[in-house]
């Protein structure tokens, strides 16, 4: 195997990664051909095994390698397109009320690749849920004999987004952690779409009820959950924009402990009769998400508050998802589909070899409506 020099201004990695896919490419790496060991590779490219290591996993996630325990690595023959991806829920998630969203998405996934001539397999992870942050035996023989290309990942947590994320074979999830093939909501233009639209309609005060700490607890990789930001970009935006904000309109647990899935919408029934048992109310109040909403929508009911006279109000509303409201409200809105589409386009700019970067997906306002 031919030598390359390393360039300083480039990762090491990528430059690796770079020259074994070209080789690939362009027919001199065969399929079926050993590659020597990363320590031969190393001491070939003046580097080391560990990042030979890493820079060869981006490659059998896409295709091109294939690994065998204590026999080697392979160049793999390419396929040409994908077939069959895989969608994983963990089985809580799957059966948690709180979760139509993601299963509105899922539903879209299937719909779109089926357009496209591609399988779905649904994996549904009914371990314990101490045992979910090892990897899914079954789901790894499928991803390491190619029976599935690509898997998304629905929602779950940091135990099981590690090992999933490592499997051999292209990914995308819907989390808020730090990784490059992320899709996840931009909650600070929720925040933004909100809060101006409060300003068109002459509130001058704002409150805010949604069920996630603002405790802002750290992940395994130095980051925070991105429902974090809602709290911190709704402060900061109501004081940049002259909006009185008070601690008492703004209803969100104060523990990590309470969040993020006390039962959403007891939490906005009970939270709503608080702060409207106050002396001094705020003018408009933002409610997110949409199961939260309908709990708020019966409590306001309950005090027959009129409105807009005394609360204008905006409602978060995931698109496909039908919400009974008889009052009117602006509905944010969140797009399954466009979900969908930037959770597939994640797995084939991976499966093309190409380098991801996180998605976010925009809201959209959806005005007044009463229904």
């Amino acid at each position: 195997m031919a030598s390359f020099s390393i360039l300083r201004h480039k990762r090491v990695q990528e430059q690796i990664a770079d020259y074994v896919r070209d080789k690939i490419n362009s027919g001199d790496f065969t399929p079926g051909m050993k590659l020597p060991t990363t320590l031969e590779l190393a001491a070939m490219w003046k580097t080391n095994s560990a990042t030979v290591s890493d820079a060869l996993k981006p490659l059998v996630k896409e295709g091109f390698l294939y690994r065998t325990r204590r026999i080697g690595t392979f160049v793999r023959k390419r396929e040409e397109k994908l077939t069959c991806v895989g969608i994983y829920h963990t089985e809580n998630n799957w059966t948690d009320n709180t979760m139509g969203f993601e299963r509105a998405v899922h539903a879209e996934v299937t719909k779109q690749l089926k357009s496209e001539g591609i399988q779905t397999r649904l994996w549904v992870d009914s371990r314990p849920t101490a045992e979910q942050g090892a990897p899914w035996p079954e789901l790894v023989r499928a991803a390491e004999n190619r029976e599935i290309q690509g898997l998304i990942g629905m929602g779950g947590g940091w135990s099981q987004l590690r090992w999933r994320n490592k499997l051999p074979i292209p990914s995308a999830h819907m989390t808020g952690a730090n990784i490059p093939n992320r899709v996840n909501g931009d909650i600070e233009h929720f925040v933004e779409l909100s809060l101006r639209s409060l300003v068109e309609q002459g509130c001058r005060s704002v409150g805010l009820i949604a069920p996630f700490s603002p405790v802002k607890t750290v992940n395994p990789d130095g980051t925070h959950h991105v429902l974090m930001g809602l709290f911190e970009h709704f402060t900061n935006r109501t004081r940049d924009l002259g909006l009185e904000m008070r601690n008492e309109w703004v209803r969100v647990p104060r523990d990590e402990e309470n969040s993020p899935r006390q039962s959403q919408e007891r939490f906005g029934h009970e939270e709503f009769l608080k702060l409207w048992s106050q002396s001094k109310r705020p003018e408009g109040l933002i409610v997110y998400p949409d199961t939260t909403v309908r709990s708020v929508i019966l409590a306001m009911r309950e005090k027959q508050v009129r409105v807009p006279e005394e609360l204008k109000l905006i409602f978060h509303k995931n698109e496909s998802i039908d919400l009974l409201c008889p009052m009117p409200a602006t509905f944010v809105i969140s797009s399954e589909r466009e979900f969908a589409r930037a959770l597939i386009e994640q797995l084939r700019k991976q499966f093309q070899g190409e380098r991801c970067e996180p998605i976010t997906v925009p809201f959209r306002l959806g005005g007044q409506e009463e229904i």
